[in-house]
């Protein structure tokens, strides 16, 4: 205030600036994929955005991580290659860090109805056996039953702005 009212030309303050990304439309959409490694439980991701130092790959990890109950150090983020991940935009400010990531959750939904009924009878042996087992045990073993049953341990997920 009292800058401003000494300078008349120069002037400071703060200035607010609303913003609006245009990202609605059928146009821009994100694919992730999710693979399931029978023999150890460890999970490959792709997804279809490009890391430059926003953390992407992190985020959509850390979501995959969540999503499955495994810990983050068993989930590996797979090469960028159109060849894998086709028909996506661009990677758009963070926008395309949020949709990856409901992506990736929606991949992961994928795996996680798949496995539901061996997840519960894995649980249901642990209680009848009276053994404590983590959510990432229960997940090797619902995982090693479920490739016994020649059950698809991969899938895609595809997000898109509303």
């Amino acid at each position: 205030m009292i800058f401003n009212s000494k300078h008349r030309w120069r002037k400071r303050g703060i200035g607010i600036t609303a913003s609006k990304y245009g990202l609605g439309g059928n146009w821009f959409k994100e694919i992730a994929r999710v693979s399931v490694f029978a023999f150890d439980g460890s999970v490959e991701i792709n997804h279809s955005g490009v890391e430059m130092g926003q953390g992407i790959d992190t985020k959509v990890a850390q979501v995959a991580s969540m999503a499955l109950c495994v810990p983050l150090s068993h989930i590996l983020t797979g090469e960028k290659s159109s060849n894998s991940q086709p028909n996506c935009m661009a990677t758009l400010a963070s926008a395309t860090s949020e949709i990856c990531c409901a992506a990736m959750l929606d991949a992961c939904n994928i795996i996680n109805e798949r496995l539901a009924p061996y997840k519960a009878d894995v649980i249901k042996k642990s209680k009848d056996n009276e053994t404590q087992l983590s959510d990432y045990d229960v997940f090797i073993k619902a995982v090693r039953a479920a490739d016994q049953d020649r059950v698809c341990l991969s899938s895609e997920g595809w997000a898109a702005p509303k």
